[in-house]
């Protein structure tokens, strides 16, 4: 192994990794040039274009706008997150692990809480 080298044992696999020390290209941190151009002329473009999109946008179907439209939002919102949520309760099996005390305890305050509202 040469001193660029520098080697890991993953325990868990029993296999040796070997990791290269970084020798060229662009250091850590920097930006991207081709990138950062491109951006840069996608965003003058747009910038000089925009009046005539939105007449050109204006002359389109209702229901064109509107997917266009939607199209545009993905830009400029951020993505929610489907989350779902189980709040199934199965009340025998909590009522098996009750006591007879707890439960009668239990009853009476929600009976309370119903009173009070």
């Amino acid at each position: 192994m040469s001193k660029l080298e520098i080697s890991k044992v993953d325990k868990s696999r029993k296999q040796v990794k070997t990791k290269r020390a970084k020798t060229g290209g662009r250091s850590v941190g920097t930006p991207n040039k081709v990138s950062a151009s491109m951006k840069e002329r996608i965003k003058q473009f747009i910038e000089s274009e925009f009046d005539g999109v939105v007449t050109d946008f204006n002359a389109l179907e209702p229901k064109d706008k509107v997917q266009l439209f939607e199209k545009f939002l993905a830009y400029v919102l951020p993505r929610q997150r489907e989350t779902a949520a189980d709040v199934t309760v199965n009340t025998q099996s909590l009522m098996n692990e009750m006591s007879r005390e707890e439960i009668t305890a239990e009853i009476e305050r929600i009976q309370k809480n119903r009173n009070d509202k």
